[in-house]
């Protein structure tokens, strides 16, 4: 990696103030959570920079996966339906300082997205 790129992911993390990510975007996190496994996914930290959503205790046929970098969020929501996985993922732009509203727009937003992409999905595997 190259001086400036070095600087810049040094400093990428600061706007946290000593926050972890999943709290920082706890909006999304809760909202996300809540839609896909009843509230009772538990959080991994993968990385400084990374997460996933997934309830450990039982065996979850979706994951979501939270990647921040250079003030880009992004979500990535897989989902198994009869042994064939979708992925959909979604990059999140100036997210450093994010009302409760936006937070709210950005949940809603992969939840409907995704809601669709199943949809289809699962028509496409029942009809194959």
């Amino acid at each position: 990696m190259g001086f400036f790129t070095n600087l810049l992911r040094k400093g990428d993390l600061d706007f946290l103030h000593g926050e972890s990510l999943s709290s920082k975007f706890s909006i999304i996190l809760n909202t996300l959570n809540n839609y896909a496994f009843n509230g009772k996914g538990d959080i991994t930290t993968t990385s400084d920079r990374s997460f996933n959503i997934y309830p450990k205790v039982t065996d979850s046929n979706q994951i979501i996966h939270f990647f921040y970098q250079m003030d880009i969020l992004t979500i990535q929501w897989s989902f198994k339906y009869y042994q064939k996985e979708i992925v959909h993922k979604k990059d999140f732009s100036k997210v450093k300082n994010l009302s409760i509203f936006e937070q709210t727009k950005i949940a809603n937003t992969m939840i409907s997205e995704m809601e669709n992409i199943v949809e289809k999905h699962k028509k496409d595997v029942m009809n194959f």
